[in-house]
C-alpha cells in the first residue's frame, strides 16, 4: 500500500469515527431524555384539596361551590390522566430514535473496525 492509500484511509478512518462519536453522543444524549421523561411526575395537583376545605379556608359554601369543586378535582384528575398518556407517547418515540440512534451508532463502529483493518 503506498502512501497516498495509507493516508486516504487514514482520512476515511478519522471521519468514520468522528460519524461514530457523533452518532454514539446523540443515542446517550436520546437515553438521557429517556430517563428524564420516564422519571418526570405527570400528577396534577388540586391545591384547594376538597369542598370541605374551601369551606373552612375561603368561607364559600353552598351547591353551586360544592360541584365547582368537584368539577375541579375531575378536571385535576384528567389533566393528570391525558398526562401519563402524552408521556407514554413521547416514550415511545424517544425509545424509536434510541434505537434508530444505536444502530446508526453500531454501523459506524463497524465501519471503523473495517477500515482499521484494511491498514
Amino acid at each position: 500500500m503506498s502512501d497516498n492509500d495509507k493516508a486516504a484511509l487514514k482520512a476515511k478512518i478519522n471521519q468514520a469515527e468522528s460519524l461514530s462519536a457523533q452518532a454514539s453522543a446523540k443515542a446517550e444524549a436520546i437515553m438521557k431524555a429517556i430517563l428524564l421523561v420516564s422519571r418526570a411526575s405527570t400528577k396534577v395537583e388540586w391545591t384547594l384539596k376538597s369542598h370541605s376545605n374551601i369551606k373552612e379556608n375561603y368561607k364559600l359554601a353552598g351547591k353551586p361551590y360544592a360541584d365547582m369543586s368537584e368539577n375541579e378535582e375531575k378536571i385535576a384528575t384528567t389533566a393528570s390522566k391525558d398526562l401519563d398518556g402524552k408521556r407514554d407517547d413521547l416514550l415511545a418515540d424517544l425509545q424509536s430514535a434510541y434505537s434508530a440512534a444505536k444502530t446508526n451508532a453500531d454501523i459506524a463502529s463497524a465501519s471503523v473496525a473495517a477500515l482499521k483493518s484494511q491498514l
